[in-house]
């Protein structure tokens, strides 16, 4: 049979909580070009990991919640905790 060609590309690494150097890589065309596409891309992912980052201080500190339920908690928000205080300042608005 005939053999498939190798697809040249490069890949994208964006930020993450766990790298710098990025654990959301996706691939693009060899040579390409950062795009409207890429940059929209980019600066969503950079304002939801800048919210998070406070949100995880905040929850991963305050209310030692475990990773799993922080990413359940920011998936689908249950009423906040009952701790005295209102929480809806970071809670909420981190999201």
């Amino acid at each position: 049979g005939e053999s498939k060609k190798f697809v040249e590309r490069d890949f994208v690494r964006l930020p993450t909580f766990g790298s710098d150097d990025g654990r959301f890589v996706y691939a693009v065309p060899k040579g390409h070009t950062r795009r409207t596409e890429d940059d929209y891309l980019r600066d969503r992912t950079q304002d939801i990991f800048v919210r998070y980052k406070a949100w995880r201080s905040v929850y991963r500190e305050k209310y030692k919640l475990s990773a799993t339920t922080l990413m359940q908690y920011w998936i689908s928000p249950p009423s906040p905790p009952d701790t005295g205080t209102t929480c809806s300042d970071s809670f909420v608005y981190y999201r």
